[in-house]
């Protein structure tokens, strides 16, 4: 697909009801939470900005570092695991749902929404919650860069 046009890759609030954004899950048991939890290195939306300005770069797609022609924004509205314990390993069903909006920034008006759910499921001797979260983020970014509506958006 050949674009002309620029995409600034705007910011992703993180909409999720947590104190610390680079927060994943809490630990639970069978009990249900405990203390602690696991956290990523960098916020979670952060993460998901950074996904996002690498699939263009991987489509091929013009992007710019200010809002000339588009800007890709949108909100984190959740992230959720289930961690299923089986005898000798665990299986991670993951989610994360995301919502998306590209502005025309010519035309002062957004041309087009969707919301996204990145989906993973991974069965291991250990809890893969990190990898089954990037899992989650590589179906998310997948969706996005294969739905022809957004991609139609873009020239």
């Amino acid at each position: 697909m050949e674009c002309t046009k620029t995409t600034y890759i705007g910011n992703i609030t993180d909409m999720r009801l947590v104190e610390n954004p680079n927060f994943i899950i809490h630990k639970r048991n069978a009990y249900g939470p405990t203390t602690g939890g696991y956290a990523a290195e960098k916020p979670i939306a952060e993460i998901i900005q950074n996904a996002l300005a690498q699939g263009f770069e991987a489509a091929n797609l013009p992007k710019s570092n200010s809002s000339n022609d588009f800007t890709l924004s949108g909100e984190l509205i959740d992230y959720d695991c289930e961690v299923l314990m089986g005898i000798w390993d665990y299986t991670v069903n993951s989610k994360l749902t995301v919502k998306l909006k590209l502005a025309d920034n010519r035309q002062n008006k957004i041309v087009w929404r969707d919301t996204y759910f990145g989906k993973s499921s991974l069965k291991k001797w250990n809890i893969p919650v990190k990898e089954s979260f990037s899992d989650a983020v590589t179906d998310f970014i997948r969706q996005v860069f294969f739905d022809e509506l957004f991609l139609e958006n873009l020239k």
